[in-house]
């Protein structure tokens, strides 16, 4: 199940300076995300759809320029996503890998899954 946090690889992504908290993903069970990618912070809605297709809406997204985590753009071009235990596996159109990403601790899979 998607709903739950994710993260880059514990140790992988070193915090830039001034990053307010580190990248992430949290999807929710109502159909909406927040996430970050290191400075900005961006939120919307997701949903599959019975074919498989990954869709994702982006709203009130915070742009400043600094060194980050490519998670929005991934986010942006995904197209399907493959959870294999921990693992997030965001793919786009033509099923190339645009990133991965770990289920953070505590996020654990919702007992009704």
């Amino acid at each position: 199940m998607l709903v739950g946090r994710w993260t880059p690889r514990p140790g992988t992504t070193a915090p830039a300076i001034g990053w307010p908290e580190p990248p992430y993903l949290q999807f929710a069970d109502d159909g909406t995300w927040t996430g970050a990618d290191g400075c900005n912070r961006q939120k919307g809605t997701w949903s599959i759809d019975a074919a498989g297709t990954f869709k994702v809406t982006f709203e009130g997204v915070q742009e400043r320029f600094c060194e980050n985590f490519s998670i929005g753009l991934w986010l942006e071009a995904t197209q399907t996503v493959e959870i294999n235990g921990d693992l997030l596996t965001l793919r786009d159109a033509g099923k190339k890998q645009l990133g991965q990403l770990w289920r953070a601790a505590g996020s654990a899979v919702p007992s009704h899954t």
